[in-house]
């Protein structure tokens, strides 16, 4: 595809969520080789600005607010359209997406042919890429179409040095064993059914420990408070809680973890894109297209004849897909990376 006007500045579009905003950041790093002088925005929304505030690479944030798009549309379209954008890129295939890629003038615009709610009626330029590829495969389809060239995947997350010593203060707070490998787990998701049950957790935790001498942490949002109590009280042995932690300070503990035990979560790719091992638990939903985007990691997922639903309420009684998924498999995997 060959873009004949002058680009100066880009607007990148991918509002949520966590893990689909960390799926966009190769697009991101190829952008930005391709024009390292351009003018580089991105629209996300107000609850993920930690995650991309202060990256070296992106120029201006432009937060999305619950009523950007209801009652303040036209202020909203307001601020897109100062923006003099060049280049509009919807990473997100949503109508809403779509419309904020129209609303910012561009006179290039570009997603994918195959977006869902009609988005790709606002794109000028539409690009084919296959629904079962990996999301950062997709994403990078709009990056080669653009001309970019992308030689090795990078996932550009920073945080600075407070933020890093802030995390290496918790770690000594909580006095774990640096001779011993540090296993964090993030037992939260969106989905209540994409979860393994939390007394797994509580008895992979203490198996992890008397077996490996392991520190645990069980790291999640305010919201899931209950959950990380629920583990925690099950053990028989001591853990700590990284509870509330920004998502900045959540990035780096988990950069000094030996190995994340983790749903399909966004926490997940930050780990991810950190270098960290992962042992990720798959249920309703697809690794090939959401998966953990790295060889050093693990994922466990039955082989069942409904896998994947993608469904968010489970037809059975039980949620059979994540409570087959035994302790003791998840402890090899654990074993086998720290190996």
């Amino acid at each position: 595809m060959e873009i004949k006007n002058q680009i100066e500045r880009i607007l990148l579009v991918k509002p949520s969520s966590l893990g689909d905003i960390i799926h966009g950041l190769p697009v991101l790093k190829a952008l930005r080789n391709k024009w390292p002088d351009a003018k580089i925005s991105w629209v996300l929304k107000d609850a993920y600005v930690d995650i991309l505030n202060g990256n070296p690479l992106i120029d201006e944030l432009i937060l999305l607010i619950k009523s950007s798009l209801t009652t303040s549309i036209f202020s909203f379209r307001k601020k897109l359209r100062h923006g003099s954008f060049d280049l509009a890129v919807d990473m997100q295939g949503l109508f809403r997406s779509g419309l904020i890629a129209f609303l910012s003038g561009a006179p290039v615009r570009i997603g994918f042919s195959n977006a869902r709610e009609l988005a790709s009626l606002f794109y000028t330029h539409k690009v084919d890429a296959p629904l079962n590829l990996h999301a950062v495969d997709r994403n990078l389809k709009l990056a080669a179409a653009l001309g970019c060239e992308v030689q090795g995947v990078e996932f550009p997350i920073n945080f600075n040095r407070e933020t890093e010593q802030e995390a290496l203060g918790f770690l000594q707070n909580i006095q774990l064993d640096k001779g011993k490998p540090l296993v964090t787990f993030v037992p939260g998701t969106r989905w209540e059914k994409k979860r393994w049950p939390l007394n797994s957790f509580s008895l992979l935790g203490d198996l992890l420990i008397e077996k490996m001498g392991a520190g645990i942490i069980v790291a999640g949002s305010r919201q899931e408070n209950r959950l990380i109590h629920e583990i925690r009280s099950a053990m028989k042995n001591p853990s700590a809680e990284a509870v509330d932690f920004s998502l900045t300070k959540l990035t780096a503990l988990l950069s000094k973890s030996d190995v994340v035990v983790t749903n399909d979560s966004g926490p997940m790719h930050i780990a991810v894109a950190m270098r960290t091992p992962v042992v990720a638990l798959f249920g309703p939903t697809d690794p090939e297209r959401t998966g953990p985007y790295s060889k050093k990691c693990l994922i466990i997922q039955k082989d069942l004849e409904c896998i994947p639903c993608f469904r968010k309420q489970c037809s059975q009684d039980s949620f059979e897909c994540m409570e087959s998924i035994t302790v003791e498999e998840v402890f090899e995997g654990v074993k086998k990376i720290l190996r």
